[in-house]
């Protein structure tokens, strides 16, 4: 996934949803890594707040480094 500028750019930000799905997931470990996740795309849009959201459908959807 290519986001062009980058994640810092507010119209470019997507999020990964794990809680309540990857229990045993701890983002905190992962910071600055890369991080693989397949899932579910869905985009949020509210006003001028636009973001994609990714939903994994487990942990199998998580490749860690």
């Amino acid at each position: 996934l290519d986001l062009g500028s980058g994640c810092g750019d507010p119209d470019r930000t997507i999020s990964v949803i794990t809680a309540g799905v990857v229990t045993d997931f701890d983002p905190a470990t992962v910071v600055g890594m890369q991080v693989g996740v397949t899932g579910t795309l869905r985009p949020v849009n509210i006003g001028t707040f636009n973001v994609w959201i990714l939903f994994p459908r487990s942990s199998a959807d998580l490749v860690l480094p």
